[in-house]
């Protein structure tokens, strides 16, 4: 290799020069920034699909309110629950998960921390406002030959398992309802399906007809018909502890009252008792 001294002089440098060379090098690589800036702590909130809105809101009041690093990044993925419990099996990256019933946040026990009880919520009969062609004033109405498809969520989705156990009440209203059943992957893809139009009627949550301009409630629906609806919220284990920080915070900040407040805006209900904080105060 060939270099210029200072006085403008060509050499040919020897390998033992250049051996010389690769320690200062390196470190003016490391003060310039040669290797990049600090790695990003990513905090993964896995949250059920009926509470993504409200979870997204509240993680940017976070934000706002507590102003953390630049370098930390909060990432929110929604879905069924029953789908995002079996990706934490399954290994995938998560730090926190949300789930719209508590037998899957127990279904991932061996990854969690902390599980606790989050908040409630509501079930609805729902349908499009522009809807008039049936007047449901009980269940027994979507009998009616006017009401050609309901819409449910599918099988081991939460939404879906309460909706189940109010059509079973009863076999007549069960063997009537059956057949005009249809099955959407996740309350978010249901309340597509009714704000669409391309189905009559459709159960969804309290939650989701304040999230739509377009849906109305054409029935309440007992909380005595179905099991309580109980949203839990699980804090997972993490290998990389210097993302643990965050995660803590991210957690408190979810059960906190002041995003207990966006979750009530958005139509859920929160819980009597509040668990205990985890993390230490953001300095």
């Amino acid at each position: 290799m060939r270099f210029i001294n200072s006085e403008d002089q060509e050499f040919t440098a020897k390998p033992t020069d250049i051996n010389r060379l690769i320690p200062w090098i390196l470190g003016f690589c490391v003060l310039s920034g040669c290797y990049g800036q600090e790695p990003e702590l990513i905090c993964r909130v896995l949250v059920a699909a009926s509470a993504r809105d409200a979870t997204q809101k509240s993680v940017d009041a976070f934000r706002r309110s507590k102003n953390p690093s630049e370098r930390s990044k909060i990432v929110v993925v929604s879905g069924p629950s029953n789908g995002l419990s079996q990706q934490i099996m399954s290994g995938a990256p998560a730090d926190i998960f949300i789930s719209a019933n508590p037998k899957w946040t127990d279904a991932i026990e061996a990854q969690s921390e902390l599980a606790q009880e989050f908040m409630g919520n509501q079930l609805v009969l729902a349908t499009h406002h522009l809807n008039n062609e049936t007047i449901v004033e009980s269940l027994s109405d979507l009998e009616d030959q006017t009401v050609r498809s309901i819409g449910i969520a599918a099988e081991s989705v939460p939404l879906g398992d309460y909706a189940k156990q109010v059509i079973g009440q009863s076999t007549q209203l069960q063997n009537a309802l059956t057949p005009k059943l249809v099955f959407a992957k996740d309350s978010t893809a249901l309340v597509a399906w009714l704000e669409n139009r391309e189905t009559d009627f459709g159960f969804v949550y309290a939650s989701d007809l304040n999230r739509s301009t377009s849906l109305t409630q054409a029935l309440a629906i007992d909380p005595a018909c179905h099991d309580p609806i109980t949203y839990s919220i699980a804090l997972l284990k993490n290998e990389k502890r210097d993302s643990s920080k965050l995660r803590e915070q991210v957690y408190d900040w979810l059960r906190s009252e002041a995003s207990m407040r966006i979750y009530e805006r958005a139509g859920f209900v929160p819980m009597s008792e509040k668990p205990p904080m985890v993390s230490k105060p953001i300095e």
